[in-house]
């Protein structure tokens, strides 16, 4: 990669990086049995939209010719704004600001909705600490960003530039949500990342243009990466020692007097009785004793 080239932390090299952490693909055989495993490029963009404004429309059939090439392009460093992303739409940033700085854990939980849907996030590949160590050196390489500073504390906290190259321990969903607020609200013209993308993705005979330069591969970043849900969806639980069982309780229950039949009630007696049938044969009957009281 020249050395004259004048790296820049954009919204197309964000998107671009963030794709190399994306969930594995179905292979395209099965595309004529019309499975899908939804992580094509717009859906991912369109993921990051809904964290940006998630009131923002669903991309229609009608809006797709126009939606997945301006996709293409904003990744591509090609254009600098769409009416279609969220990332370009100056209407949104305001309030995407404001939900950072006000309502952290909500937009920041959205992140992590995110990323458990489209990204590769704790496994022994290490999809996502790649994709840390790549942003991190394009940070660092950027010379725009010096003074900057990220909301990418694990709760939000403002990180500066200097600090983040240097942290020993990285929240991944915090870090990206930091990386996208500092790219919406101060980064608005995307082709200033143009030269760059062309250095990492060459162009070719057409067709795609895959990444072929590792940003990260080589630094001396050491962080324990860590995850938004551990400490905030999935809280730890503290087994305290088990507690002696108490004794039980015994409740000595009060004595029931004896009913006595009143004076109405009276007990009789019935005896035993033989009835003679007409056949010779017998037929013992035996009523129990019983109370007769008033039939009401």
């Amino acid at each position: 990669m020249a050395g004259d080239i004048d790296y820049r932390l954009t919204g197309g090299m964000f998107f671009m990086l963030l794709l190399t952490a994306r969930k594995h693909r179905i292979q395209k055989k099965y595309n004529w049995l019309r499975e899908t495993d939804d992580l094509n490029d717009w859906q991912v963009m369109f993921g990051i939209d809904r964290i940006i404004s998630p009131n923002c429309p669903e991309v229609s059939d009608s809006m797709m010719s126009t939606y997945e090439p301006a996709v293409s392009r904003y990744k591509s460093c090609g254009q600098n704004k769409s009416t279609y992303l969220m990332m370009t739409e100056p209407s949104v940033k305001g309030g995407f600001d404001n939900r950072v700085k006000n309502d952290y854990d909500s937009v920041c939980s959205e992140m992590s909705d995110f990323a458990d849907t489209f990204l590769l996030v704790n496994t022994k590949e290490e999809k996502d600490v790649y994709l840390v160590k790549a942003l991190l050196d394009l940070i660092d390489k950027d010379s725009t960003t010096e003074n900057a500073v990220f909301y990418a504390g694990r709760n939000g906290e403002i990180i500066k530039r200097d600090a983040l190259l240097t942290a020993d321990e990285i929240c991944f969903e915090s870090f990206l949500l930091g990386v996208l607020h500092y790219i919406v609200m101060h980064v608005p013209k995307n082709k200033d990342g143009e030269d760059t993308y062309n250095a990492c993705c060459p162009p070719g005979c057409g067709g795609e243009r895959p990444y072929d330069y590792r940003f990260g591969q080589g630094t001396d970043f050491k962080f324990e990466l860590t995850y938004y849900c551990q400490s905030k969806k999935m809280p730890k639980i503290h087994v305290d020692a088990p507690k002696a069982e108490a004794e039980p309780e015994v409740v000595q229950a009060e004595p029931v007097p004896e009913t006595i039949p009143t004076e109405d009630v009276k007990p009789q007696t019935v005896n035993q009785r033989i009835i003679n049938m007409g056949d010779g044969s017998k037929y013992f009957e035996h009523i129990e004793n019983y109370f007769e009281g008033d039939d009401d």
